[in-house]
């Protein structure tokens, strides 16, 4: 699936929110460490388990326009 720039860049976006507001949610506090691919796991787990867990689709649904893009995340 080839896409162009500003696709790709709209998606990294929309990746990054959705995942720090989430994260806000879950562990009560904004820090961009939670965005980190290091927490990719753990994060997925506590979504997975929380009210919000329709959510963990978003993120690993290989349909999603966001799949795989924790990737470029260090």
């Amino acid at each position: 699936m080839d896409i162009n720039y500003i696709e790709f860049t709209k998606n990294l976006m929309k990746y990054s929110m959705v995942r720090y507001l989430l994260a806000k949610i879950l562990y009560g506090d904004f820090d961009i460490k939670y965005i980190k691919n290091k927490y990719t796991k753990q994060f997925i787990k506590d979504l997975n388990n929380s009210r919000f867990c329709n959510f963990v689709n978003f993120f690993n649904d290989p349909n999603s326009e966001v799949f795989e893009y924790d990737q470029y995340f260090k």
